[in-house]
């Protein structure tokens, strides 16, 4: 059914929150209906928790860790999005830089 805007389209979930968790719950509760409105939802998802203490000054993630996780992930939705959808060069994914705000 064309009526779905969403249908076939694909969606990383990534959230921040100030508290423990992240966002987390919150992406399990859009992951579903995403879902079954026939999008294509990457299967791993990224919660960024205490974000509030998570950017430096110069808006990069203190924890190194956390940006190569972020930016692995990433890397393997782009390329999941490209091998099933090839697209014109210009619109591409391209590897990020550093975590900005």
């Amino acid at each position: 059914d064309d009526a779905i805007a969403v249908r076939g389209r694909w969606a990383l979930l990534l959230s921040a929150s100030n508290g423990r968790v992240g966002g987390n719950r919150g992406l399990w509760h859009l992951r579903v209906p995403l879902e079954s409105m026939g999008m294509m939802v990457f299967p791993d998802m990224f919660s960024l928790a205490l974000a509030h203490e998570a950017f430096a000054e110069d808006g990069t993630m203190r924890d190194p860790a956390l940006h190569e996780r972020l930016t692995e992930m990433m890397t393997l939705f782009c390329g999941s999005v490209s091998r099933a959808t090839p697209l014109p060069r210009s619109t591409r994914c391209r590897r990020p830089g550093p975590a900005t705000r």
